[in-house]
């Protein structure tokens, strides 16, 4: 008599259940690397929208101070809502103002640098 096989025999269910986990830890680990680069992007986004509150013609009058964007807005805005003010009370950068070595064609160069974790840079003239 012909001897029939029923089914799947042990060492083939382990193999296809080790194969199976290699895979899905190699997802995971893809998963995870992307949401890491996501949350990065994310938090240098809000630090950039934040770093725009600063950009004010009067900025360099906070020349070497640890000032928060309440300060650095109240002078073009009147802000009454108590929200708006402890909101902006939290966003905090340390201001610095140089001047730039060399002038090109009469024309200085002002350094801003804006320090926080994500630190910005931004020239005028």
């Amino acid at each position: 008599m012909k001897n029939l096989r029923h089914g799947f025999t042990l060492i083939e269910v382990l193999v296809s259940v080790v194969i199976l986990s290699v895979v899905l830890v190699g997802f995971i680990k893809i998963q995870n690397e992307n949401i890491s680069i996501v949350n990065n992007l994310f938090s240098k986004k809000i630090s950039m929208y934040e770093n725009t509150l600063f950009l004010n013609d009067n900025i360099s009058f906070y020349n070497k101070q640890n000032i928060d964007a309440y300060t650095a807005l109240s002078s073009h805005f009147f802000i009454t809502n108590d929200k708006t003010k402890s909101a902006l009370s939290a966003i905090k950068r340390e201001i610095t103002v140089e001047r730039a070595k060399d002038k090109f064609n009469n024309v200085t160069f002002n350094k801003l640098i804006l320090k926080d974790k994500n630190s910005t840079i931004k020239y005028t003239f």
